[in-house]
């Protein structure tokens, strides 16, 4: 069972500290911890028992959604070697141009007159942002790949990544939006 000193994450499911995980013997491992601190198994212990059962469970949760989450992962991968990939600013030009125009695009699919005409083009749409997604994500694995990290090439790839991730939100909520409009008849 985890102590509440046990805050590495990988440590804390076993599992090595990298980018490419299992994603499915994560959720095993995860299922198995939170079996092992569920509350009901403290019902009967003293106020000190269960309130550590809690706090480990929270810990176990935490841990969880950062190591399931690819960006997520990637962050506490690059703040355990002492990078902030949060504050880098030095993403290119070109890059930010594409997002102005990615980002004008999503509007363009916003202000179509038919609900059912902004959802057919933001499919399309969604699938190229999923497809940089992916790209980008097996680009940032590579750099962060045990034996040849690349610290400053994977904090650039994770803050590009933290726009499509934003880009992606957006477009998932516009087509919530335009489903809805669609179900009005607007």
């Amino acid at each position: 069972m985890p102590t509440t000193l046990d805050r590495d994450y990988f440590s804390l499911f076993g599992l090595p500290p990298v980018f490419a995980i299992d994603v499915e013997r994560l959720d095993a491992l995860y299922r198995e911890l939170q079996r092992q601190v569920h509350p009901d198994r403290f019902g009967a212990a003293g106020e000190g028992e269960r309130r550590l059962a809690l706090e480990r469970a929270a810990l176990i949760n935490e841990a969880y959604r950062t190591l399931k989450d690819p960006l997520r992962r990637a962050r506490y991968l690059l703040e355990r070697h002492g990078l902030d990939p949060t504050t880098r600013q030095d993403v290119a030009a070109d890059f930010l141009a594409e997002q102005m125009a990615l980002r004008e695009a999503l509007e363009d699919i916003r202000q179509a007159p038919e609900a059912a005409e902004g959802l057919a083009r933001l499919s399309a749409f969604l699938e190229e942002i999923e497809a940089r997604w992916a790209a980008g994500i097996e680009g940032l694995a590579e750099r962060l790949a045990s034996g040849r990290e690349d610290w400053e090439a994977a904090c650039r790839s994770y803050h590009e990544l933290s726009y499509l991730q934003r880009l992606r939100e957006e477009a998932l909520g516009l087509e919530e939006e335009l489903e809805e409009r669609a179900r009005a008849g607007k």
